[in-house]
């Protein structure tokens, strides 16, 4: 019989299987694969596997993430109510949200979240982003 958080654990991977070829290398994918899968048939015979499976979803920082999130989902809603979902597209760089002048002269890209937006030193306004230029 598997106590919680062992069941939380397999939960964990057995949500991940089909997601890992989507954050890992194609060697690091395979060789987790098959661990998890070896534990989670083990998890089924009844045998202990909660040190083993929090090991394994441990070793790469992307899973490992995903694992701690999941955790800390599941106390929080006092079970599980996390959903694992594949990226829509290949993971990869993503366009700059992109700031203007209102006069339509200045272009400024702002490539992080939380990076300052300067002002059009020009006609010292106020740059607005792109899309809500009128």
């Amino acid at each position: 019989m598997t106590n919680p958080q062992e069941e939380q654990l397999l939960e964990v991977a057995r949500r991940l299987l089909p997601l890992l070829s989507t954050v890992l290398n194609r060697k690091d994918a395979h060789a987790l694969s098959t661990t998890l899968q070896g534990l989670l048939e083990r998890g089924a015979d009844g045998e202990n596997v909660e040190a083993e499976l929090r090991a394994a979803l441990g070793r790469h920082g992307k899973v490992k993430n995903t694992r701690d999130r999941y955790l800390r989902a599941a106390a929080a809603e006092g079970g599980e109510q996390f959903n694992l979902v594949p990226v829509p597209s290949p993971p990869g760089p993503i366009a700059p949200i992109v700031w203007v002048c209102p006069h339509g002269d200045v272009e400024w890209p702002q490539f992080h979240v939380g990076e300052k937006v300067p002002s059009c030193k020009q006609h010292k306004c106020r740059l607005v982003l792109k899309d809500e230029r009128s």
